[in-house]
C-alpha cells in the first residue's frame, strides 16, 4: 500500500498543482483583460488630452484678443457716440417742429387769402351777372323799339 497512498499522494499533488495553474491562468487572463482595459483608457485619455491642448490653445488666443481690447474704453466710446446722436436729433427735432410752425402759418395766411379772393370773385360774379341781365334788358328794350316803332314815341 505504501504505492498506493504515494500514488494517491502524488494525485492530491497535481490536482493542487492544477488548480494553482487554473488559478494561475485565470490571474493571467483578468491580468490580460485589465492591461486591455488600461489601454483603452489611456488612449482616451490622450485623445482628451490633445482635445484639451487644443481647446486651451484656442482660448489662450481668445483671452489673448480680449485682454488687448480694452472694452471698458469701447463701451465709454459708444456712449459717446449714442450721446452725440441723441443731440443731433433733438436739434432735428427742434428744427423740424420750427419749420412745421412756420409751414401751418403760411398755411393760415393763404387760406385767408384765399378766402378773400374767394369773396372778391363772387362779388364779381354778381356785379358780371347784373351788368349782363341790364344789357339784356336794355337790348331786349331796343329790340322792341325797332320791332314795335310805336313803343318808341
Amino acid at each position: 500500500m505504501p504505492d498506493t497512498d504515494r500514488i494517491l499522494e502524488a494525485e492530491q499533488s497535481i490536482q493542487g498543482i492544477a488548480t494553482e495553474l487554473k488559478r494561475m491562468r485565470d490571474a493571467a487572463n483578468l491580468l490580460e483583460g485589465s492591461q486591455a482595459k488600461t489601454d483603452a483608457v489611456l488612449t482616451s485619455a490622450e485623445r482628451v488630452v490633445q482635445a484639451i491642448e487644443r481647446f486651451s490653445s484656442q482660448c489662450g488666443v481668445i483671452v489673448t484678443r480680449l485682454s488687448s481690447t480694452d472694452l471698458n474704453q469701447r463701451l465709454d466710446d459708444l456712449q459717446t457716440e449714442i450721446e452725440q446722436i441723441a443731440t443731433l436729433i433733438k436739434e432735428g427735432t427742434k428744427g423740424t417742429i420750427g419749420a412745421i410752425a412756420n409751414l401751418e402759418s403760411e398755411l393760415r395766411d393763404l387760406d385767408d387769402q384765399l378766402q378773400s379772393i374767394a369773396k372778391g370773385s363772387k362779388a364779381r360774379q354778381i356785379t358780371t351777372l347784373v351788368f349782363v341781365i341790364i344789357t339784356s334788358v336794355v337790348a331786349l328794350v331796343i329790340l322792341a323799339k325797332i320791332l314795335v316803332p310805336s313803343l318808341g314815341g
